[in-house]
């Protein structure tokens, strides 16, 4: 099962059957080399598009320490993730 956003496009039915194959698989395989099940609900994939319409949206998920994957063209090319703070005590010198 799929719980991640995959999103795709196309102007007419058999475009969306292609667009949606193609979609399906590049997650996979996405999925695939980030060594990672592809039920894992945490990383989230948006298009370059789509983050500068949900912008907003997007960096709330964050927040919340969700990582999100952008791609161009169905390539990933960037991820926007949580900032790991060291919460550690400051060495003195």
């Amino acid at each position: 099962m799929i719980r991640d956003l995959v999103m795709y496009e196309g102007k007419n039915v058999a475009e969306l059957k292609k667009a949606f194959i193609e979609a399906v698989e590049d997650y996979l395989s996405l999925c695939k080399k980030m060594r990672r099940k592809y039920e894992d609900t945490s990383i989230k994939t948006v298009t370059a598009i789509e983050l500068r319409r949900n912008f907003s949206t997007i960096i709330a998920s964050v927040e919340k320490g969700n990582e999100v994957i952008i791609t161009k063209q169905g390539i990933p090319f960037a991820v926007i993730k949580p900032m790991v703070r060291d919460t550690s005590p400051e060495k003195s010198n």
